[in-house]
C-alpha cells in the first residue's frame, strides 16, 4: 500500500482523499436516511392513533346524545324527536365505518361487541320504548330505560377502553420517535467526527510529505542559485510530481556542474584570444551593448505585457463565467422563492378556513351548553310539579280515608259511598307509586344533565383555546408570507444586478483583447527596429563581431565560473 501511494501523483492522492471523505459522507447519509425512515413510520402511527382517539371520543359523545334523545322522547313523544334520534344514529354509523376501516385486529372483537350493544340499544328504542310510551305503560317504559342505561354504560366503557389503547399506542410511538431522534443525532455526530478526523489525518500526512519534498527541492535550488554545485543529490523514493521535480533538479545540478567545467576551459581560451582585439573594439562594443540591452529590455517588456494581457483575459473569462453561473443560480432561487410564496399563500388560506371551522364548532358547543342549561331548568320544573302532585295524592288519600269513616258511620246506606272511597284511595296510592318512579327518572336526568353540562363546559373552554391558537397560527402564516414575498423581490433585484455585471465583464474582456493586440504590434515594431540597427552596424561587423563576441564571452564566462564552486 505504501509503495502504491508513493507511485501516485498528487492529483490522484487528493482525489483518493476526496473519495474516502465522500464515501464516509454517503455512509453517514444512508444511516441518517434509515433513521428518518423509521421516524416517519412512528409519526404515521402517532397520527393514526390520534385520529382514532378523536373518532372514538366523538362516538362516545354521540352515544350519550342518543341516550339523552331516548329520555327526551319520554317527555316529548313526537316524530321530531324520533327523526333527530335517527339522524344521530346515521351519523354514528358513518363514524363506525370510518373507525372499522382502520381498526386494529386485536380490537376487532371489542368493536363488534360495541356494535352489537348499539344495535340492542336501537332495538329497545324503536321496538319497545316508543310502543310503551304510546301505550302509556310506565312499568315497561321504566324497565326499558334502565336496560338502555345499562347498555349505554357498556358502550361508553368499550369506547373508553379502545380510546385508551390508542392513547397508549400514541405515547409509545412518541417515546420511540424521541429515541430515534436521539440515536440519529448521536450517529450523525460520531460519523461527522470520524470523517473529519480521518480526512484531517490523511490530509495532514499528505501535506507534510509534499512540504518536506518541496523544502528539499527549494534548499537544493537555493544552493545552486548561489553557485554551490557540490551539494549532494536529493534523496526521494516517490514518483509523484515532487519526486519527478527532485529528479529533474538533480539532473540539472549535474549538467550545470559539467557545463561549468567546460566553460572554465573555454573561458581561459577566449580570454587569451580577446585581449588583442579588446582595445580596438571597445568603443564599438560599448555602443552595441547599450543598444542591444535597450532593445532586449523593450522586447522583454512587450512580451511580459502581452503575457499579462493574455492572463488577464483568461481570468476575466473565468470571472464572466462565474458571474453567469451565479446569475443562473439567482434566477433558480427566485423561481424557488416564488413556489414557496405560492405554498405559503395556500397555507394561509387553509389556516383561514380552519379558523372559520373552529369558530363554527365554538358556536355549536356554546348552543349545546345553553340547551343543557334549559334542560336542567325544565327538570327542576318537573320536580316541582311532581311535588305538587304528591301533595294532591296525599290529600286525596286522606279524603278517601275520611269518606270511608263517614260511610262506616252511615251503615248500610253508606256502603256504596265506601266502595267509591276505596277506589279513590287505591287511585291515590297508584299515583304516589307512579310519582316515585317519575322522581327516580327525573333525578337520573338531573345527574346526566349535570355530567353533560360539566363535559360541555370543559369542551367549551378547550374549543375556545383551540380557536385562539389557530387564529395566532394564521397570523404567523401571514407574516411568513410577507417575508417570503420581500425575499423574492430582493432576489429578483440581485439577479438584475448580476446581469448588468455580466454585460460589463464582457465589455472589459473586449478592451483587454484590444490591449493585447496593440502590445503584439509593439513587439513586432521593436523587432523591426532591432533589425534596422543590425543593418547599420553591418559595416563594423568584422571588427565588432570578433571583439564584441570574444570580449562578452570571456567576461560572462569568467563571471559565471567564479560563482560556481
Amino acid at each position: 500500500m505504501s509503495n502504491w501511494w508513493k507511485k501516485q501523483n498528487i492529483g490522484t492522492k487528493y482525489f483518493t482523499i476526496f473519495g474516502i471523505t465522500l464515501a464516509l459522507f454517503v455512509i453517514t447519509l444512508s444511516i441518517v436516511f434509515m433513521q428518518f425512515y423509521r421516524l416517519s413510520g412512528n409519526v404515521e402511527k402517532m397520527d393514526q392513533a390520534s385520529r382514532q382517539e378523536i373518532l372514538l371520543t366523538e362516538m362516545g359523545s354521540i352515544v350519550k346524545e342518543k341516550t339523552i334523545k331516548a329520555y327526551s322522547y319520554q317527555f316529548q313523544p313526537n316524530e321530531t324527536t324520533v327523526k333527530q334520534y335517527e339522524e344521530i344514529s346515521e351519523h354514528l354509523t358513518t363514524l363506525e365505518e370510518n373507525v372499522e376501516g382502520i381498526i386494529l385486529s386485536s380490537q376487532a372483537e371489542a368493536f363488534e361487541q360495541y356494535k352489537t350493544i348499539n344495535n340492542q340499544f336501537n332495538h329497545l328504542f324503536f321496538n319497545e320504548l316508543i310502543a310503551a310510551i304510546l301505550m302509556d305503560n310506565e312499568i315497561i317504559v321504566t324497565n326499558t330505560l334502565r336496560q338502555m342505561e345499562v347498555l349505554n354504560s357498556q358502550t361508553i366503557d368499550i369506547l373508553y377502553d379502545l380510546r385508551s389503547q390508542y392513547e397508549q399506542m400514541r405515547q409509545e410511538s412518541n417515546e420511540t420517535t424521541f429515541s430515534n431522534i436521539t440515536r440519529s443525532a448521536i450517529v450523525i455526530l460520531i460519523a461527522t467526527v470520524l470523517t473529519i478526523a480521518l480526512s484531517g489525518i490523511i490530509i495532514v500526512r499528505l501535506n507534510r510529505s509534499i512540504s518536506n519534498g518541496l523544502k528539499n527541492v527549494v534548499h537544493t535550488a537555493n544552493e545552486i542559485s548561489e553557485g554551490n554545485l557540490s551539494i549532494g543529490d536529493i534523496q526521494t523514493s516517490s514518483t509523484d510530481e515532487i519526486g519527478q521535480l527532485s529528479t529533474s533538479v538533480n539532473h540539472m545540478k549535474n549538467n550545470l556542474k559539467a557545463m561549468v567545467e567546460e566553460i572554465q576551459h573555454v573561458s581561459q581560451t577566449v580570454t587569451i584570444q580577446s585581449e588583442a582585439l579588446k582595445e580596438s573594439s571597445n568603443e564599438v562594443q560599448q555602443g552595441g551593448e547599450q543598444v542591444a540591452a535597450t532593445m532586449q529590455q523593450l522586447s522583454a517588456g512587450a512580451d511580459q505585457q502581452a503575457d499579462a494581457a493574455s492572463e488577464i483575459n483568461e481570468k476575466v473569462n473565468v470571472f464572466t463565467s462565474l458571474i453567469s453561473n451565479t446569475n443562473t443560480l439567482g434566477e433558480d432561487c427566485f423561481q424557488a422563492s416564488s413556489e414557496v410564496l405560492q405554498s405559503t399563500s395556500s397555507g394561509k388560506e387553509l389556516m383561514k378556513n380552519s379558523v372559520e371551522a373552529m369558530e363554527n364548532i365554538y358556536e355549536n358547543v356554546e348552543q349545546s351548553f345553553q340547551k343543557i342549561g334549559g334542560l336542567e331548568q325544565k327538570t327542576k320544573e318537573v320536580s316541582s310539579l311532581v311535588e305538587v302532585i304528591q301533595g294532591i295524592a296525599a290529600q286525596t288519600n286522606l279524603l278517601a280515608l275520611n269518606a270511608a269513616i263517614e260511610a262506616a258511620r252511615a251503615g248500610e246506606s253508606g256502603r256504596g259511598f265506601a266502595v267509591v272511597a276505596e277506589e279513590v284511595r287505591k287511585l291515590a296510592e297508584q299515583v304516589s307509586q307512579s310519582l316515585e318512579g317519575i322522581t327516580t327518572i327525573v333525578n337520573g336526568i338531573k345527574t346526566e344533565s349535570k355530567i353533560i353540562s360539566e363535559s360541555l363546559t370543559t369542551s367549551f373552554h378547550l374549543v375556545k383555546e383551540g380557536t385562539e391558537s389557530i387564529r395566532i397560527t394564521g397570523d404567523t402564516f401571514g407574516t411568513i408570507h410577507e417575508h417570503i414575498q420581500t425575499m423574492g423581490e430582493r432576489i429578483q433585484t440581485m439577479t438584475h444586478n448580476l446581469q448588468d455585471v455580466t454585460k460589463t465583464s464582457k465589455d472589459i474582456n473586449m478592451s483587454i483583447e484590444s490591449i493585447a493586440s496593440v502590445t503584439e504590434e509593439s513587439a513586432a515594431g521593436i523587432e523591426e527596429t532591432a533589425a534596422t540597427i543590425e543593418q547599420s552596424n553591418h559595416s563594423m561587423e568584422e571588427i565588432a563581431s570578433s571583439a564584441k563576441n570574444l570580449s562578452q564571452l570571456s567576461e560572462q564566462l569568467n563571471v559565471l565560473v567564479t560563482k560556481f564552486k
